[in-house]
């Protein structure tokens, strides 16, 4: 399951939903664009159906593989339409800083892999439900940061991808989000916990998010697998 939704204050403050996924049957990917960025709905779209077209898109083994190489790829293109290095940059940056993260349904596990924030949430299989957030302040770690200036490179030089596995014997769902779900991972939207708990329907989890869109300044996105039905 794959929800995507604007959010409200967005909607007040006349920007574009900058959240962005797809959905595999075992895998699905989505990317939250920098909030002060121009134009970072449109890097990240573009960023997700390219990656899409690799082979091994879905081996979480390959992620950082497949992430640069589509980030090479790209700068390599656009540099034949950015000659000067600071023009370059300047669009790196209006575009190209979004949040990246995996989830992936392998045989015995789920694996996650992330770059910058989000959250990730899981069920056990006492049917208790868990949120963790990836959280680095105003300035998380985007990838786009390794084709930017020396002095922006220097700052996340130690910055390595996260990586999280979740034993299926251990846990029945695992799901990634945006930093838009904080009113959920707070509990102030509590009959979306309930849904995530109950294996709610994609309809029915939209809905409630929907009735309390007024409460999520930020867009909304969450992707969830769950363990063969167990």
């Amino acid at each position: 399951m794959l929800i995507n939704l604007q959010g409200y204050g967005h909607f007040q403050d006349g920007k574009n939903n900058q959240d962005f996924g797809f959905e595999e049957e075992n895998m699905i990917l989505i990317v939250d664009g920098c909030t002060e960025c121009a134009y970072s709905e449109s890097g990240g779209r573009m960023f997700a159906q390219l990656f899409k077209t690799l082979p091994e898109h879905d081996n979480p083994q390959k992620f950082e593989q497949n992430i640069k190489l589509t980030f090479d790829n790209t700068i390599k293109w656009l540099k034949e339409w950015y000659k000067d290095k600071e023009d370059l940059e300047n669009f790196i940056q209006d575009n190209l800083l979004f949040t990246i993260i995996g989830l992936f349904d392998m045989k015995d596990s789920f694996e996650v892999r992330a770059y910058g924030d989000g959250y990730i949430f899981s069920i056990n299989q006492n049917n208790i439900l868990s949120y963790m957030r990836l959280n680095y302040g105003k300035r998380p770690p985007y990838y786009a940061y390794n084709y930017c200036s020396k002095d922006i490179k220097e700052l996340f030089k130690n910055y390595k991808m996260k990586s999280f596995t979740f034993p299926k014997k251990m846990f029945k769902n695992i799901g990634i989000a945006t930093d838009g779900i904080q009113p959920i991972a707070k509990g102030i939207v509590s009959q979306v916990d309930k849904l995530i708990k109950n294996n709610g329907t994609k309809e029915e989890t939209q809905n409630a998010i929907i009735e309390d869109h007024y409460l999520f300044y930020d867009d909304v996105t969450l992707g969830i697998l769950n363990n063969g039905g167990k």
